[in-house]
C-alpha cells in the first residue's frame, strides 16, 4: 500500500504554492498532506478521521477520493505489496476461495463494510473502461480483499485457515444471500478491473480466478456484472455451491465433494 500511495501523492505534483499550502497548518491541503503521512504509517482510522474533516467539496477532488478510497482499503484489510507477492502463489493453492480466506483472517462486519465503501467511491469514477490503471488497481485488489474478508468473517470465525466444523455453505443464516452477492461483486470486480491492467498484474492470477466461472452457465455473471441486486436467486445458489465446494471453494463440512455433487437448493 506504501508504494501506491507515495505514486499518487508524486503523481499530484509538487508546485510552490502546495508547498506553501501544506506549510500552513489547518489548511485543507495540510490536512490532506497529514493524512497521507498516516496512510503511509498504515494508521488507517487518523487518515480517514482527517480526510472526513475536509468536507464533501475537497473530498469530491478526484485524486482525494482515491486517497480516500484507499483508507477504506486499507482499515478493511489490504495491504498492497503483500497482497501482490501472495498473488504470485494463488496457483499452487488448493483452491481460489480457500486463497482468500486463508489471506484475510480476522473478517468482520466494519471490515466488510469499508471494502464495500472503497469500491463505492471507485465506481463513482465511472466502469473500469472510465478509470485510471492506479483506480483499476486499487479495485481489484480491494475487492479480492473484500472477498477473503466475506469468507474469513462467515466460514472460519476460528482463523484457523479452514471451514469452520459447523459452517454450512447453502445456509442463509450461516451464510447470508447478501454476503454471498458481496462475494459476486468482488469477483466481477476484480476481473474486470485486473483485466484492463493485466500488464501490471500476473495474468496468471486471471486465470485462477476466471475458472470459477466456467463451472455453470450461471456462475458466468461473476465475471461481468457488478450489480449485486441483479443477481438471480439461481446464481446465488450456484455460487455458494461452488464456494463451499472442493473445485475453486473452500471445502465446507457439508459439501465435501465437486460442485456438481453438492449443489445448493
Amino acid at each position: 500500500m506504501k508504494k501506491l500511495i507515495i505514486l499518487l501523492f508524486l503523481s499530484a505534483g509538487c508546485s510552490e504554492n502546495i508547498l506553501d499550502d501544506i506549510a500552513k497548518p489547518n489548511t485543507p491541503e495540510a490536512v490532506y498532506y497529514q493524512a497521507k503521512l498516516s496512510m503511509n504509517d498504515q494508521d488507517y482510522n487518523t487518515a480517514i478521521q482527517l480526510l472526513d474533516s475536509l468536507g464533501a467539496t475537497f473530498l469530491a477532488k478526484r485524486e482525494v477520493a482515491l486517497v480516500y478510497a484507499s483508507a477504506y482499503s486499507g482499515r478493511c484489510g489490504l495491504n498492497f505489496v503483500n497482497l501482490l507477492t501472495q498473488l504470485g502463489s494463488v496457483s499452487t493453492s488448493p483452491s481460489i476461495f480457500l486463497f482468500f480466506m486463508r489471506n484475510f483472517p480476522n473478517g468482520t462486519d466494519p471490515k466488510i463494510a469499508d471494502c464495500v465503501f472503497s469500491e463505492t467511491t471507485l465506481n463513482t469514477f465511472g466502469d473500469y473502461t472510465l478509470r485510471s490503471s492506479d483506480e483499476n488497481i486499487l479495485m481489484g485488489l480491494s475487492s479480492l480483499t473484500k472477498v477473503g474478508t466475506v469468507l474469513s468473517r462467515y466460514a472460519d470465525t476460528n482463523n484457523d485457515g479452514v471451514a469452520d466444523a459447523g459452517f454450512d455453505h447453502c445456509d442463509t443464516t450461516d451464510f447470508p444471500d447478501d454476503a454471498v452477492r458481496e462475494v459476486g461483486t468482488g469477483i466481477a470486480n476484480a476481473i474486470l478491473s485486473i483485466s484492463a491492467v493485466s500488464s501490471a498484474i500476473s495474468s496468471g492470477t486471471l486465470t485462477e480466478i476466471t475458472t470459477l466461472c466456467g463451472y455453470a452457465p450461471q456462475l458466468n455473471a461473476f465475471c461481468t456484472n457488478t450489480n449485486k441486486s441483479s443477481y438471480t436467486a439461481m446464481e446465488v445458489s450456484a455460487l455458494r455451491s461452488i464456494i463451499g465446494s472442493t473445485d475453486e471453494g473452500i471445502s465446507a463440512p457439508t459439501c465435501p465433494g465437486s460442485f456438481i455433487t453438492c449443489p445448493c437448493p
